[in-house]
């Protein structure tokens, strides 16, 4: 019985062996060629997919209205710019007060600031697209009549830049008004996200900006005044303006 066992066992020895020797041989010598072929495997999926969004933001983009979509983008940084605005206010205040028979005068940058610098005299943390946000402040004076001035500063509201009274003082017995307004600006952001990454809906809320941002009246440029002889082609005449602070 035992001389059976022993002979069953050397005839399965030699296969059993010969079995082992193949499996420690695709561990060690094939195991560097199973890693690559696993490698592109994962690569062609991610490939795929990469492919398969970009299709798919081509798709989206080819439906856009280029036209359309750049009067909005003009408009909007018209409104809330992406540098200084202050040549911008200082051009739909000039015609504003032009066309609503006032005058304008003693324009001032008075300073420059960061959201930033607001909330850290409150001691509260700032995100990363609040310090982006500059804000100017500007003082001016108007001459004229009360009911002009008013509606001067009622269409101040909705013409751009974005600008906010901050505080005003009127004088009655020379029909002057001062005022002291805040206009805003934000630099692009320096990274737009990666090509592959789809195109973001605008959300309810940001559609109602858009519309309203839109609706806003933009002056492109000064008004023009009557030159006679020689002038200085830098001069902002006929405003008054003050250095800043």
């Amino acid at each position: 019985m035992k001389k059976e066992i022993k002979k069953k066992l050397k005839d399965y020895a030699w296969p059993i062996l010969v079995g082992l020797i193949i499996l420690l041989l695709s561990l060690t010598v094939f195991r560097s060629l199973l890693i690559s072929l696993a490698q592109l495997r994962l690569e062609n999926r991610l490939h795929q997919e990469r492919l398969e969004k970009l299709t798919a933001k081509v798709h989206s983009l080819k439906k856009l209205n280029n036209q359309e979509l750049k009067n909005q983008v003009e408009k909007v940084e018209g409104v809330f710019p992406s540098d200084s605005p202050f040549l911008k206010l200082l051009a739909s205040l000039s015609r504003l007060a032009q066309e609503e028979g006032v005058v304008l005068d003693q324009v001032r940058l008075v300073s420059e600031e960061t959201s930033a610098d607001k909330e850290k005299s409150k001691d509260q943390p700032v995100s990363s697209a609040q310090r982006a946000v500059q804000t100017l402040l500007v003082d001016f004076t108007l001459e004229g009549e009360l009911v002009k001035i008013a509606s001067f500063v009622q269409r101040l509201d909705r013409t751009a830049p974005l600008a906010k009274v901050e505080n005003f003082g009127f004088d009655l017995q020379k029909n002057r008004a001062s005022f002291r307004v805040a206009t805003y600006y934000q630099t692009l952001p320096e990274f737009l996200g990666k090509i592959d990454q789809p195109l973001v809906e605008l959300s309810t809320q940001e559609k109602s900006v858009l519309e309203t941002a839109l609706s806003y009246q933009v002056v492109s440029q000064l008004p023009q005044t009557a030159v006679v002889g020689k002038e200085n082609i830098f001069a902002l005449s006929p405003l008054n303006l003050l250095p800043a602070d």
